[in-house]
């Protein structure tokens, strides 16, 4: 028989290195953080650099990024049956994706689901790009 040895982070987690669950324990502040400054009312971005949830790199990504509110509604094409922004992002995950839910009226109703940064940055700049053509 031998002894094993496991740390279990906050959210229950188990690592089989204390390092690790040290990282996730910080990855779970930084989620938390992000998420509480996003729906306090901070930018995407301004809520991701203040809690140092993640690293964005590239000024097209950072303005997009920075255009998105808690307000901000996404058109995200695979969730949903027609090209009516419905989705908001709604919380910031340790994992590294972001949560979103909403309805642009589709059959089923309102949906959520988690996505990466890069997706949310794509639906973003397609969303925004949308508005423009509709614009009078």
């Amino acid at each position: 028989m031998k002894e094993v040895s496991r740390f279990v982070a906050e959210d229950g987690k188990e690592f089989s290195v204390k390092e690790e669950a040290l990282r996730w324990d910080e990855r779970i502040i930084q989620a938390r953080a992000a998420t509480e400054a996003f729906r306090e009312g901070a930018t995407f971005l301004e809520a991701v650099e203040r809690s140092e949830w993640a690293k964005i790199d590239g000024e097209e990504h950072r303005e997009i990024l920075n255009r998105i509110t808690r307000d901000t509604k996404l058109i995200i094409s695979y969730l949903q049956g027609r090209d009516t922004p419905g989705y908001k992002v709604t919380r910031f995950d340790t994992d590294g994706s972001i949560g979103v839910y909403g309805d642009a009226g589709s059959w089923s109703g309102p949906y959520g689901s988690s996505l990466g940064l890069f997706s949310i940055i794509i639906y973003a700049k397609e969303t925004f790009a949308e508005a423009e053509r509709r614009k009078p």
